[in-house]
């Protein structure tokens, strides 16, 4: 990251000095859970908190990790918690 140049009067902003950005979600605000099923090619879970499962070719598979994730995770917290 280059920065602001000096002549502009803003301060020089660097990855080093760059304000820190802390998700809703890291600072216990609810999260819902809503696993959707991709199917094509692949079938994948996506969840409504970003989660995503790996592609598979067994829908069986992708399903059970669609429930076990939205089981495990049904208390409001985060996948990455």
């Amino acid at each position: 990251m280059t920065g602001f140049p000096a002549a502009s009067g803003h301060p020089e902003v660097t990855a080093a000095t760059a304000p820190t950005v802390v998700p809703a979600q890291a600072v216990g605000a609810p999260v819902s859970h809503e696993v959707t099923i991709v199917d094509g090619r692949f079938a994948a879970a996506h969840c409504s908190c970003g989660w995503r499962s790996a592609g598979r070719r067994s829908r069986a598979t992708v399903r059970a990790e669609a429930h076990d994730h939205a089981l495990l995770y049904a208390d409001g917290r985060t996948a990455g918690a």
